[in-house]
């Protein structure tokens, strides 16, 4: 899945600034303590900690993310060409910016560019609006082609008693001044099965970036805090008429965390400790675009 729910009428509560003043960068990371626990893995994938608490490193050996406080910088081991993000936190220590600038060269092109994402949280922590921005030149030198490509992509969240109910996700491109425009919309059913510790779930997020690495630090409390209830389905559509049902089933652990998470293929095992883990892990199932500032679009399905 890749980005938006269906909007409905839903008030949002008042959202929490996301300015320079209330942002630091290196004031958050710290993940939610659940009945003595952490979480650990997701899969083979694992979330490893500083003395401080914060999630420090999450993936696995070779396909990593570590996250540098003291600078605010966030290092992706599969995004070296692009370079490492700046990184900011809002005053309840979850991410309120990420930016990017890159310029590098391949056997004579050259890629420019620069992206910008924001995330805002109401009152309560949760997630209701995430902008993103980028740009990018292109040069041939061989052929002399170049061309420009630009996207503003927004996803609004709307949450009714505690609960995420609809993600509304639209963009649009400019690629040589060939516009397009956008939208992608999901719906979230619920039953009553208690999510004890409001645990942000794979499923939900993937449905805001799809990017597996932000997805892990989602899961890990870093964008917010998820919904009182687990849901049960999402339903997908778009402006092509394009229509997708996923449903999910959970199993608890006797704590009430989540033990598992299961949706149409697959299914994800949460792992706990009350102390970091410092096993090599398995690779995490990769998403589907190169990176969070590239062709939202293209690679949605």
């Amino acid at each position: 899945m890749a980005g938006a729910f269906a909007l409905c009428a839903v008030m949002v509560p008042a959202v929490t600034s996301c300015g320079d003043d209330n942002d630091e960068p290196g004031n958050g990371g710290s993940a939610v303590v659940m009945d003595g626990t952490r979480l650990t893995s997701i899969n083979n994938a694992l979330i490893q900690y500083d003395s401080e608490g914060r999630v420090a490193r999450f993936g696995s050996r070779s396909d990593y993310g570590e996250i540098d406080y003291r600078n605010g910088i966030l290092h992706l081991s599969d995004d070296d060409e692009y370079g490492d993000m700046n990184v900011r936190f809002n005053g309840a220590g979850y991410i309120s910016q990420l930016s990017q600038d890159w310029d590098y060269e391949d056997d004579g092109e050259r890629w420019q560019g620069s992206g910008k994402a924001t995330f805002s949280y109401d009152g309560d922590g949760h997630l209701v609006k995430v902008n993103i921005s980028s740009s990018e030149s292109y040069r041939d030198y061989e052929d002399g082609e170049s061309g420009k490509y630009t996207e503003e992509y927004t996803v609004d969240l709307s949450w009714r008693n505690g609960n995420l109910m609809t993600i509304t996700q639209r963009g649009e491109e400019n690629e040589d001044g060939d516009r397009e425009r956008w939208e992608e919309v999901y719906d979230l059913t619920y039953n009553l099965q208690e999510n004890r510790y409001l645990q942000p779930t794979i499923s939900q997020f993937e449905s805001i970036l799809d990017e597996s690495e932000y997805t892990i630090l989602a899961c890990a409390g870093l964008f917010g805090i998820g919904s009182e209830l687990l849901p049960s389905k999402i339903v997908e559509s778009d402006d092509d008429g394009y229509t997708h049902t996923t449903n999910l089933t959970f199993n608890l652990n006797a704590n009430g965390t989540i033990a598992s998470e299961r949706d149409n293929y697959n299914t994800y095992i949460y792992g706990y400790s009350d102390a970091p883990d410092t096993r090599a892990a398995a690779e995490f199932p990769k998403s589907k675009k190169a990176g969070l500032f590239r062709t939202h679009r293209n690679a949605r399905r």
